[in-house]
């Protein structure tokens, strides 16, 4: 999704509904600059069952990037939904980012934040 130039402290909301069982629309809004991208993603079968807030480090030449310093991310008034009700967060799986054997986040969530902090 090209079109974004988010800076540290930008307040950027995400919305992802799924609209089949292989599809999704994301929309990307930067709220601080008023900018908003949007896409049809195609995928695998989706469980429509759960939701992710996630940062990732990727790989280049099937090697893994160093993962940049962004100090913190925090996502705030998050929520997910099924056709049966609302998904409490509280309980969320958590899943730090580790490389080489250093563990590079910590990871906390609440029933409407997810905080990521780079350590």
């Amino acid at each position: 999704m090209m079109g974004l130039s988010p800076s540290a402290g930008d307040v950027v909301t995400i919305s992802v509904t799924a609209t089949t069982a292989t599809s999704a629309t994301v929309v990307i809004t930067n709220e601080s600059t008023n900018q908003t991208v949007s896409q049809v993603v195609t995928t695998g079968n989706l469980c429509m069952e759960e939701a992710d807030w996630l940062v990732e480090d990727f790989e280049v030449d099937g090697s893994l990037t160093t993962l940049a310093d962004f100090d913190e991310i925090k996502f705030t008034d998050v929520s997910a939904g099924t056709a049966r009700g609302s998904l409490d967060i509280s309980g969320a799986t958590i899943l730090n980012i580790e490389q080489n054997g250093t563990v590079l986040t910590a990871v906390s969530s609440s029933r409407s934040t997810v905080d990521i902090v780079y350590v």
